[in-house]
């Protein structure tokens, strides 16, 4: 098309010329009889006039397009997309970015490609690749850049990318590229691999690259093992002797199914797992734990709602059922019943203890549900089936909202980081002897203009399981740097402040470290008064990071409480095994007051305690018979709404600062 580029200007440009030409005769002729026929002459003339200007424009856009089309010719390859050229250009202005938070790449690469080349001729292969590049552009949102950078490679780079939108886009080319093969004797298969820079994930552009590169290449191995000779045949097993299938594979099944099912039957998908099943293997033997995985498959199979059953990866099983006449409750019953089954028959055939299985159900609303959206929603229900005793979940309007929740959530932490809404709360601590300030807790909220966006029940536990977590504790450790630097009674008076440590920092001690101290530095903080506190789970799971990094942190006069204390971890074992200051009762033994027994569990415990020489923080106090026995019993601090709720910084200092007075008289 670019080499046609210079005969259209040439034409175009003896066009206009022509025109001009005729005009000008006109011109003359009305010019030589104007006394004659002056009104002709005065129409001719503005009709000249406006051929010019009209003339003009079109010449200088004929112009600014052959430049500009020029331009995009070095930058396009023959079937419309960008060239290797174009693709160079990007990498080079990724890689000159601050980061590549949430850059995300797709790679592709036509099978037997050659072979197709080789004997059907290069024509019926230029014809393949200018097939697939269509099937390609019908993926590509906003945010994608489409090139071809070899014969028969393809690559998506897409900005603002999560793994589930990648996997979603893949998907979705899965089912264009399987609807063309239907209308089409010569198929197109293909490899791909896919992967995003996020948190805890991070990749320079060179190292993403060559991470989906790798995966593209495993894609490339797997697909021609299990297609021998013949493109997408899905027969492969695997050494257990069950059909593995991959998501893609699970959702073209099931589309397929949908499409034949003329009799309109309910159906549902349901997924499962074994709870800690690498447990198995590591306590019986990979013999008994193929042969539970064999038991289950086989058992899943003989029910008779079950249309099939596909094994997808390690122990999680997928099957499809049809559940005509069944209601919800129905179902939920029969799939707990079903599941009990499969227990005992695994447990008294392979002589194994007893275990869970976790179901995700998720019932077809109608045809029009994308079998990518009933596998995502099934699965979101047997994450929550883990939560519940009954270890089974129907996906529902409530894990909906939840989900919905979620996604804004995450989709509005950037910007609510850029335009600081996030603040700065205290929660004042009390010495248990004399009832005065000693300390406070610096927490986190998510404001807008000065009313909740989200409560942290609902954002921190998100956060920390994706990992944004981390960027938000070290705004929250700046915010409080700042407070104690800039904030004359905090500089006057040796109170202490705590604050939280996720679980995630654990995994890169150096880099925390590094950044609390060089915040340390900026705003000149007395590190003695700072304490990290951490949860009690990172204390019994990551023993041994975490020992390293308390080592560190007493180095620079930093204390460590050991937080939520006594919320369900056996931890008294390792009680002598970390180094920690203070311990925080968890405030689960006061929620319903204090029972005798209570009474007796705590006094063990703070007596245990006061013999370690840790100091002793109780947390949720709200009645005066609780502070009364905490007293007695030797706690150091306590902390609650009996005391103190949470406050904002100049409600804090005013509220010490009232305090302190009243202390000092």
């Amino acid at each position: 098309m670019c080499k046609k580029r210079p005969y259209t200007l040439l034409i175009t440009l003896s066009t206009f010329i022509s025109l001009i030409a005729v005009t000008e005769f006109y011109s003359y002729y009305a010019l030589k009889n104007m006394h004659e026929k002056p009104h002709d002459f005065l129409v001719i003339s503005q009709l000249s006039a406006i051929f010019l200007i009209l003339g003009c424009v079109v010449i200088i856009y004929i112009i600014w397009k052959f430049f500009s089309d020029l331009i995009n010719c070095n930058s396009k390859d023959v079937t419309g997309i960008h060239n290797k050229k174009a693709l160079e250009n990007k990498f080079s202005e990724i890689a000159q970015r601050s980061d590549t938070m949430n850059v995300g790449m797709i790679m592709y690469d036509l099978n037997n490609f050659k072979h197709i080349n080789d004997t059907y001729g290069h024509e019926r292969g230029d014809k393949m690749i200018k097939d697939f590049t269509c099937c390609l552009s019908k993926i590509i949102i906003d945010g994608s850049f489409l090139a071809r950078f070899g014969g028969d490679e393809f690559i998506i780079i897409q900005e603002n990318a999560t793994p589930e939108l990648l996997k979603n886009m893949s998907l979705k080319l899965f089912r264009i590229v399987e609807d063309f093969n239907n209308c089409t004797d010569l198929k197109i298969s293909y490899a791909e691999g896919y992967d995003v820079s996020y948190r805890n994930h991070y990749f320079l552009i060179e190292d993403l690259l060559n991470e989906v590169d790798k995966k593209m290449y495993r894609d490339k191995v797997y697909k021609k093992k299990i297609t021998g000779d013949q493109q997408q045949q899905y027969d492969d097993k695997n050494d257990l002797g069950i059909e593995m299938f991959s998501e893609h594979m699970l959702a073209s099944e099931i589309f397929s199914y949908i499409q034949s099912n003329t009799e309109n039957n309910k159906l549902a998908l349901v997924i499962s797992d074994i709870s800690n099943f690498h447990y198995f293997n590591n306590a019986f033997g990979y013999s008994v734990g193929n042969n539970v995985l064999k038991t289950i498959d086989h058992e899943i199979i003989g029910a008779p709602y079950v249309i099939f059953t596909h094994h997808l990866h390690s122990d999680v099983f997928a099957s499809l059922l049809d559940i005509t006449g069944y209601d919800e409750n129905t179902l939920t019953s029969k799939i707990i019943w079903n599941n009990k089954k499969i227990i005992n028959q695994v447990s008294s055939q392979n002589h194994v203890c007893r275990f869970m299985i976790n179901s995700g159900i998720y019932i077809m609303e109608s045809n029009y549900v994308a079998p990518e959206v009933m596998i995502s929603n099934a699965n979101a229900a047997r994450r929550q089936a883990k939560l519940n005793n009954l270890h089974v979940c129907c996906y529902n309007n409530d894990l909906r909202e939840s989900e919905s929740r979620e996604a804004k959530i995450l989709l509005s932490f950037q910007d609510a980081l850029k335009n600081d809404c996030f603040k700065i709360y205290f929660q004042p601590k009390v010495n248990a002897s004399t009832g005065e300030i000693c300390s406070a807790e610096t927490l986190v909220r998510w404001l807008d203009n000065g009313k909740p966006v989200w409560s942290p029940d609902e954002f921190i536990p998100l956060l920390e399981r994706t990992g944004y977590i981390v960027e938000l504790d070290y705004l929250v450790y700046e915010k409080c740097f700042n407070f104690i630097s800039k904030n004359k009674v905090m500089q006057q008076n040796d109170i202490n402040f705590s604050l939280n440590v996720s679980p995630a920092h654990i995994h890169a001690p150096q880099e925390f470290i590094e950044r609390v101290m060089t915040l340390a530095e900026r705003y000149s903080i007395d590190l003695s008064r700072i304490i990290f506190e951490i949860t009690e789970s990172a204390f019994i799971h990551q023993k041994e990071q975490l020992n390293e990094m308390i080592d560190i942190l007493h180095e620079n006069n930093i204390r460590i409480s050991m937080d939520d204390f006594g919320s369900g971890y056996s931890s008294l074992q390792r009680l002598g095994d970390i180094n920690f200051d203070e311990v925080k009762i968890d405030k689960q033994f006061f929620r319903n007051g204090i029972t005798d027994n209570t009474k007796i569990i705590l006094h063990e415990i703070i007596d245990m305690l006061k013999k370690l020489n840790k100091t002793i923080v109780c947390e949720g106090v709200e009645e005066e018979e609780v502070v009364n026995f905490l007293r007695k019993e030797g706690c150091d601090e306590m902390q609650g709404f009996l005391f103190y709720k949470p406050m904002n910084e100049q409600e804090f200092t005013s509220v010490f600062s009232e305090n302190y007075d009243e202390a000092a008289s």
